[in-house]
């Protein structure tokens, strides 16, 4: 699941009020992107 939101305390608030109240989630594990450093999918040949 991807989920984009404005800050950290716009999602916490997901989390807290929307995802986890949601039947048969147990456990959660979360990524940041804090700075997209290099964004390509083109190989040098």
């Amino acid at each position: 699941l991807k989920v984009i939101v404005e800050d950290m305390e716009a999602f916490r608030e997901f989390m807290v009020n929307k995802l986890t109240s949601i039947n048969h989630i147990g456990s959660t594990h979360s990524m940041f992107v804090i700075n997209e450093v290099k964004h390509t999918t083109a190989i040098t040949i």
